[in-house]
């Protein structure tokens, strides 16, 4: 009896030193400005196959540099491609795929008035700063930046430019009243601001979102999860807040 009891305690002691198997998981990594859309995506992806996601969000120059020093994420899913060519071209992604672009809109005061050109606007002495990403860093500053030069209003306006370490960081300029107008991805995000006028530059072009696959994963979770970003499903996420979606 008593070798019974002893061999029952060393199997139970066996049991507990067992590592407990890990439910499957995706990790991703994505621009703060397109943080709602990254976990609205994640929770319908977790509602359809149970599989959980984890979101890292921060500037993108941070996540890249945390990519290539070995952060384990499965996804990076970053506004335009400059940052994705450069972790692919160091191996730290497998692949990319575009899931979907974004255009830019110039917000500003109600004050100002509605019925006015973009130039009115931008030159009017009621618009004291024009607040946009940092051309340097962010792709829809670099937009920014190139439609305004493109327009010939660079240089009238850029002393009155006040550059965001980011979209997000605008965003938070225009909610503080910091700046008068700012020019933003023109997504749900730029929705909020109820107290200014929105303005959808048209002519300016789109500014891709891609998703890239970081060079070690090949679980069936992310695999799930590459093709659930270009499902019908993804796509009606993606398009509710702004995006165009390729057919």
């Amino acid at each position: 009896m008593s070798n019974f009891i002893g061999l029952l305690v060393v199997l139970l002691m066996m049991g507990c030193g067992e590592k407990k198997p890990e439910w499957p998981k995706v990790r991703i990594a994505g621009a703060s400005n397109i943080h709602a859309t990254i976990d609205s995506l994640a929770r319908a992806f977790e509602y359809q196959y149970g599989i959980s996601c984890e979101i890292s969000t921060g500037a993108t120059g941070v996540l890249t540099a945390q990519l290539r020093q070995g952060a384990p994420f499965d996804f990076f899913v970053a506004a335009g491609t400059k940052y994705i060519e450069y972790l692919k071209a160091n191996g730290e992604l497998q692949s990319s795929k575009e899931i979907a672009r974004c255009g830019i809109t110039l917000l500003y005061s109600k004050h100002i008035g509605s019925d006015l050109t973009l130039e009115e606007i931008i030159l009017s002495d009621s618009v004291r700063q024009i607040g946009i990403p940092n051309p340097d860093f962010a792709p829809f500053g670099e937009m920014a930046s190139n439609y305004l030069q493109q327009k010939d209003l660079w240089n009238q306006v850029k002393s009155k430019l006040v550059f965001g370490e980011s979209v997000a960081q605008v965003h938070q300029h225009l909610s503080s009243n910091a700046v008068d107008a700012a020019i933003v991805a023109g997504n749900r995000s730029a929705f909020k601001h109820v107290q200014y006028y929105q303005r959808p530059l048209q002519d300016a072009g789109f500014v891709p979102t891609i998703l890239g696959k970081v060079g070690k994963t090949n679980s069936d979770a992310s695999m799930k999860f590459e093709e659930f970003v270009v499902s019908e499903e993804a796509r009606g996420v993606l398009e509710y807040f702004g995006y165009q979606v390729k057919s």
